[in-house]
């Protein structure tokens, strides 16, 4: 019995580094890079005005400062957008890469 309560903080101890190293295996940190469809503010917080790019479709920004062209998301395009509502949240935000003018 003596024994058994020494080792049970060792086998305990094991256990969760085994858990921490497995589940990190897991996670993904791929970010995605979404283009602005729009040419003014509106509807910018909804996902809708918002495309996935893959290499077919790679936007041509102006670099202008009004809208946001390009951003890339690590996570919910949907929780970025509540948390950024607005372009000025957008433009001011790490994940915007490239921008462009409104029309």
């Amino acid at each position: 019995m003596q024994n058994l309560k020494k080792v049970m903080p060792l086998m305990a101890l094991v256990l969760g580094m085994g858990l921490v190293f497995s589940q990190s295996a897991f996670k993904s940190t791929t970010a995605v890079r979404y283009k602005y469809l729009n040419n003014n503010e509106t509807n910018i917080n909804q996902p809708s005005s918002w495309q996935v790019i893959t290499s077919s479709n790679e936007p041509s920004c102006d670099n202008g400062e009004q809208l946001p062209c390009v951003i890339e998301v690590d996570g919910s395009l949907s929780t970025f957008l509540i948390n950024h509502p607005t372009a000025a949240d957008i433009l001011d935000a790490p994940e915007m890469k490239s921008s462009k003018s409104e029309l």
